[in-house]
């Protein structure tokens, strides 16, 4: 199912809830930018269509920023979209959560901009602010699952 970044990073802010953490606005719009990355990588497609760009932070996805303020220390409340509820995005939310979910986003904004990486290359290729194009992530983060796999 195809979803909005929002909801996506909604269903973050309640997990973390569930599980009594304090997580950030910023590492919420990296979680979101994770399970981009993993929904590409296991299933060939997008879990949303808002596009994501190369910003000093990171990777980021300025539906989410318009929502959330991502200077903020404290956890976002949650945000008045519908809730993902198809199991298979959920499961694959949880997976992302279970790897991701626990650090700092400090460490999520390093890996994001590790060089020879999706925001590293288009950042590169175009500068800051432009579009981080979804194989360069797929590509990427295919290669991130095989690599825990083996």
């Amino acid at each position: 199912m195809f979803y909005d970044a929002r909801q996506v990073a909604n269903w973050f802010i309640k997990r973390a809830r569930r599980d009594g953490r304090e997580v950030p606005p910023v590492g919420i719009m990296k979680l979101a930018y994770f399970a981009q990355g993993r929904c590409l990588a296991k299933h060939g497609k997008p879990l949303f269509p808002n596009g994501i760009q190369v910003w000093r932070i990171g990777a980021i996805i300025a539906d989410i920023c318009n929502v959330l303020d991502v200077g903020e220390a404290k956890m976002p409340r949650s945000l008045n979209v519908p809730d993902v509820t198809e199991p298979q995005t959920v499961a694959l939310l949880e997976e992302v959560w279970n790897e991701y979910g626990g650090r700092h986003p400090y460490e999520l904004t390093r890996l994001i901009r590790a060089p020879g990486g999706p925001w590293d290359i288009a950042r590169r290729a175009g500068g800051w602010y432009s579009w981080i194009p979804a194989d360069l992530i797929k590509l990427h983060h295919e290669a991130s699952i095989a690599h825990v796999q083996h």
